[in-house]
């Protein structure tokens, strides 16, 4: 059995990294009582782990989390170097639970299209689309399958270092600007939106703080955890993972309490442009673009009962927790057009973990505000003809839309970048789907959202151009999991680039 340290989430419990797993259980079995994660990451330095009481505290606030500590088989997914994930915000993912990502792992390899997660039966997985359904609302969010250090600390064996070795999937499942540090730190910012709850006083007690959700193999509801009474996970066998030096990212887990409770106060008047920012707040920027989408996008929240941040879901007469706030046109409460509410500094915290520049989208209903663009060079070029001679599988009584990509080696904002592989080449059915499609990849290349530089998953090449999460066909044999056919592939790409706030206009 191998040992899979956890800490409590908002929802549930969420598993450290590898190595700070394997730090633990060497401070447990050797009998250190407390441990400075940033000895093992320099990302989670503000949080040690005291393992008598099986908390994890903040130390520059005293926020504490429950932790626990759970075994898994040599066939689970951790141990393989594989976990699953969910999209949370813009670039911000977080990781299924123990008993999540073994099912999901499972129903991958039997090529399962769809099913009802069994812990929480409310969330149906769509394989074929990697998306993840709530039953009840119908909204959807992304899902993905990436590699991770392997969990290789054993039950009863003393870790005599973190593990080192690291492991990879099929590029084909790999997301394609899936770079560590970047994800690292979406994840630190989204520590910021995410306010942890103070426990009891008597910490002892508090790991039997177990989110209702979180059930056993045997789907009976999990008891709290000591490092004395451990639970095991039902795993069947999994194939071998071939290693590779790319981790998704690290123990950034932890960061989730980074800024502490929210601070309360009283209940404020009905009309917040009376309130008054705190004069020792740090004040924020945005880019002039934002904040011009935002003056049209908000305005300020007027009094109603039982109205909550769609961030931090605390009532909006409460006190946002965060020091950063947005000052100018921007309200110290305030609503969006879509009739959700935000705090000024909630909403902040919440741009702070996007990339995107130009846009945001509401995080309750993820109406998107402005037009989203990217970081794709200004030098590419993207041609478009049509070619009859090509008959594509499937679609064999239709002629072909060509697209080639172009692109050369240079340098932008002072960044340096390759350009390996080009020119690129795509091929769409000439149907009338197929040119909505291409019309469609016209508008995201313009707005630089096509590619992307980063690093390839392929070659591990740095700061070179990469696709960005679009898919193209760009083979023509028959059966080629990058050719047709392929049914289904056009209507994925029109919600890939609906996702990017690229879709077609209503008329």
């Amino acid at each position: 059995m191998y040992v899979v340290w956890e800490w409590q989430g908002e929802h549930s419990f969420l598993p450290y990294s590898a190595e700070c797993s394997a730090a633990l259980e060497r401070s447990l079995t050797t009998g250190v009582n407390e441990l400075r994660l940033g000895t093992v990451d320099a990302c989670l330095e503000p949080f040690k782990v005291v393992i008598s009481a099986m908390v994890q505290v903040t130390e520059y606030n005293g926020v504490q989390r429950p932790i626990r500590r759970s075994t898994v088989d040599s066939g689970h997914p951790f141990v393989l170097g594989v976990r699953w994930e969910w999209q949370l915000l813009y670039d911000t993912w977080l990781p299924y639970g123990i008993r999540e990502n073994q099912e999901l792992e499972s129903q991958h390899i039997r090529g399962t299209r769809s099913f009802n997660l069994s812990s929480l039966p409310r969330y149906k997985i769509d394989l074929s689309n990697m998306i993840q359904i709530n039953t009840g609302t119908k909204f959807k969010r992304n899902v993905r399958r990436v590699a991770c250090s392997p969990y290789r600390c054993q039950v009863g064996l003393i870790p005599t270092a973190p593990p080192a070795q690291q492991a990879t999937i099929n590029p084909a499942q790999q997301p394609t600007n899936n770079y560590a540090q970047q994800a690292t730190n979406n994840y630190m910012q989204y520590a910021t939106i995410a306010p942890a709850r103070k426990p009891a006083a008597n910490h002892a007690q508090q790991p039997t703080a177990n989110p209702p959700q979180q059930a056993t193999a045997n789907n009976t509801q999990q008891p709290a955890i000591n490092p004395a009474q451990q639970p095991t996970a039902n795993n069947a066998q999994q194939p071998t993972i071939k290693p590779d030096p790319g981790a998704p990212y690290r123990a950034a887990q932890s960061g989730a309490n980074q800024m502490g409770t929210p601070k309360r106060s009283k209940p404020g008047p009905s009309h917040t442009s009376q309130i008054k920012p705190d004069p020792d707040r740090k004040v924020g920027s945005l880019p002039g673009a934002l904040v011009a989408i935002l003056a049209q996008a908000c305005t300020p929240w007027r009094s109603a009962q039982g109205d909550s941040c769609s961030v931090c879901r605390e009532e909006m007469v409460e006190e946002a927790g965060y020091d950063t706030y947005l000052p100018g046109i921007i309200p110290p409460r305030l609503s969006l057009a879509c009739k959700h509410h935000l705090h000024n500094q909630c909403l902040q915290a919440m741009l702070s973990a996007s990339t995107d520049s130009s846009s945001f989208r509401c995080p309750e209903c993820q109406k998107r505000y402005g037009t989203q663009t990217g970081n794709q060079p200004i030098s590419g070029r993207m041609a478009v003809k049509l070619d009859s001679s090509i008959r594509l599988a499937g679609y064999e009584q239709y002629g072909t839309v060509v697209v080639t990509y172009s692109f050369n080696s240079g340098t932008e904002n002072g960044v340096s970048f390759t350009a390996s592989n080009f020119p690129r080449t795509a091929y769409f059915p000439d149907t009338n789907k197929g040119n909505e499609v291409v019309d469609l990849m016209k508008v995201a290349f313009e707005r630089r959202l096509v590619f992307t530089i980063g690093t390839s998953v392929t070659t591990g090449q740095q700061n070179t151009i990469v696709w960005n999460d679009i898919h193209h066909k760009t083979s023509l044999d028959r059966g080629n999991p990058y050719g047709y056919p392929d049914p289904g592939y056009l209507d994925r790409v029109v919600a890939e680039l609906k996702s990017k706030g690229v879709e077609l206009q209503s008329t």
